[in-house]
């Protein structure tokens, strides 16, 4: 069995290493490169940023696996996966907004073991250890203890197409109106799981538009901060999964039942 200590120090130095790239960008309009499609683009903070995190996990765990959103999956097998988003936010890193994230995550036969999301901008460090808890710069944190829907602060981020939000958008504004605040907001996904696990929000829920990459890291820092994350049908969320939600785990089943009203009407 790998030493997920000697795991998450790689990958909080490879989270880093990006970061510092990123930063180098950071405002700068030389990083825009071009449009992935009308809503999604692609800068060099990007590309280069996911190489120097390959170089760093390829040095220190030559036969694992990878799973990144720029260049795809390695080519060769292993029980290790590590899945990578060297830059989570990339619309709000190339407008100047300091909420982007570096997420990295590895997993054994699709069990996290430990993850990394790290805020640049801010020097945001949030990490996670199966078993061990999951800090903020060093320091536990925890989900809070809601269980009243009516009481909770939740977060939700529209999809950047333009079908699923048409399609969605009757369930956002129901579940807006069912929770006391729901921050629709311009910001990534990252930070939403990192505010679960900080205790910040109560919950985020996300349907269509997600892959992975953007979840895999937040997923273990949610539940090893005590709250729980699943799909739409509380479903244990894996690779494939199109929707998703974190909560603080208590007010789980209940937030499922609410959003699974809403979406049958």
């Amino acid at each position: 069995m790998i030493d997920t200590q000697h795991a998450l120090s790689v990958a909080v130095d490879a989270a880093k290493q990006a970061g510092d790239i990123q930063m180098s960008y950071f405002r700068k309009q030389e990083s825009y490169i071009k449009h992935k499609n009308p809503r999604d683009i692609l800068t060099k903070a990007d590309l280069e940023s996911e190489q120097a995190i390959i170089a760093v996990l390829q040095d220190a765990f030559p036969d694992h696996q990878l799973l990144c959103e720029e260049s795809g999956r390695s080519a060769h097998t292993s029980e290790y996966l590590w899945v990578v988003d060297p830059l989570d936010g990339t619309l709000h890193f190339a407008k100047g907004h300091p909420d982007f994230a570096v997420l990295i995550s590895l997993e054994k036969d699709t069990e996290l073991l430990c993850s990394v999301i790290y805020f640049p901008a801010t020097k945001e460090l949030f990490t996670a250890e199966k078993g061990k808890g999951a800090k903020k710069n060093g320091v536990p944190i925890h989900v809070t203890d809601i269980q009243d829907v009516h009481d909770m602060i939740g977060g939700t981020q529209m999809s950047s197409n333009l079908e699923h939000r048409k399609k969605n958008l009757k369930l956002y504004n129901d579940m807006i109106i069912d929770m006391v605040n729901v921050h629709v907001v311009a910001t990534c996904t990252a930070r939403l799981l990192a505010d679960v696990a900080d205790g910040v929000i109560d919950v985020l829920f996300k349907k269509e538009g997600i892959h992975y990459w953007d979840y895999a890291a937040g997923k273990l820092l949610v539940e090893e901060a005590g709250g729980r994350v699943t799909d739409f049908q509380g479903t244990h969320v894996i690779q494939d999964a199109t929707d998703i939600v974190a909560t603080n785990g208590v007010s789980h089943e209940t937030l499922l039942a609410t959003l699974a009203a809403h979406a049958s009407t």
